[in-house]
């Protein structure tokens, strides 16, 4: 009777001085967490350029401690994940290249550890090819309408849109083409004068950006062209010189000379000259015609009137009838 009681003191002292320690004991019957997660960032097959990893945890039953996140992929590697707001987060190197991975996440709450199912997504951390096919650099345009083709490729998560630029002024947008090129109709009268660059803009399905440019001219003001010699109402024969004087805020390209309606040549280069044979053309007025032309293709025209005199060339011919070559005269 005595053994007994005093094994029953000692049982109670023992209990009391392991509550006095402060460590947890689990209460009668209590079970293990119940832990459920999610990576919830990146989605799964989703592509993206983002490194950026996001797993959404709870615990029924106890309080999670630690998440940790494996990824597979053309490199592998565990990341610690630390909460905030809600969510665990963590960061992919930098130096991971673009490829497929599987992402895994683990979590501990108390005794309890539970992985997540796997995610798959595409890391694409490379830009997208872009070029601009025509026009060529720095061409000169006038009043006509303008084609800007663009070429453009991802080998990696594919294209999903090319924009074309005037500075800040957005020009026009388009999908992806299964082609790879990109064409785009572009009015004058649109853009702004004088030098300007387009740029165009290249966005993959993952994010990332490509830019090119292209400078290019805009010049709508025509040429002035003023004739220098004949000159109007004048009477020409054989072979004669034609000349006249062009002008441009940029450049005169060249100056076509015409008969009427038939062009005769051109000349590239002031003084802006070209010699013209009268005898193939009947006599009378004939209508000649210069046009000047800049490099955008403005132009401007200026005619005059000559007579072809090629067949009546003989000084006329005179006679005195009287008085008589030596005849005397009075009154």
């Amino acid at each position: 009777m005595f053994r007994k009681g005093f094994f029953a003191l000692l049982a109670s002292a023992t209990a009391f001085l392991v509550g006095c320690s402060g460590q947890p004991t689990a209460p009668s019957g209590a079970g293990a967490p119940n832990v459920s997660l999610a990576v919830q960032k990146p989605a799964d097959r989703s592509v993206t350029n983002e490194l950026r990893v996001e797993v959404r945890v709870s615990a029924t039953g106890g309080t999670v401690t630690g998440v940790t996140l494996r990824y597979q992929g053309p490199q592998n590697g565990t990341l610690n994940l630390t909460p905030e707001r809600g969510v665990w987060v963590g960061q992919l190197p930098s130096t991971l290249p673009t490829g497929r991975y599987t992402l895994r996440a683990t979590a501990t709450a108390g005794s309890t550890t539970k992985e997540s199912t796997p995610v798959e997504f595409t890391l694409d951390r490379e830009a997208p090819q872009l070029n601009f096919l025509s026009p060529a650099p720095n061409s000169v345009f006038g009043e006509q309408d303008i084609e800007v083709r663009i070429a453009a490729q991802d080998a990696n998560s594919g294209v999903a849109e090319v924009r074309l630029y005037a500075g800040s002024q957005l020009l026009g947008s388009q999908p992806t083409s299964p082609s790879g090129e990109y064409a785009f109709q572009l009015n004058t009268q649109s853009l702004p004068r004088g030098d300007l660059r387009l740029r165009a803009e290249v966005r993959d399905r993952a994010g990332n950006i490509s830019q090119a440019e292209l400078p290019l001219r805009i010049d709508t003001p025509a040429p002035s062209v003023v004739w220098l010699r004949p000159a109007d109402g004048a009477q020409v024969s054989g072979t004669v010189t034609l000349e006249v004087e062009a002008t441009d805020n940029v450049g005169v390209a060249k100056v076509e000379f015409f008969v009427g309606s038939t062009k005769l040549g051109e000349d590239s280069s002031a003084p802006y000259t070209l010699s013209w044979d009268t005898t193939g053309y009947p006599d009378g007025p004939v209508t000649l015609r210069a046009r000047a032309v800049d490099g955008a293709g403005n132009a401007s025209e200026a005619t005059l009137t000559v007579t072809v005199a090629n067949q009546d060339r003989a000084a006329p011919s005179v006679v005195w009838l009287r008085p008589a070559d030596g005849a005397q005269v009075s009154g």
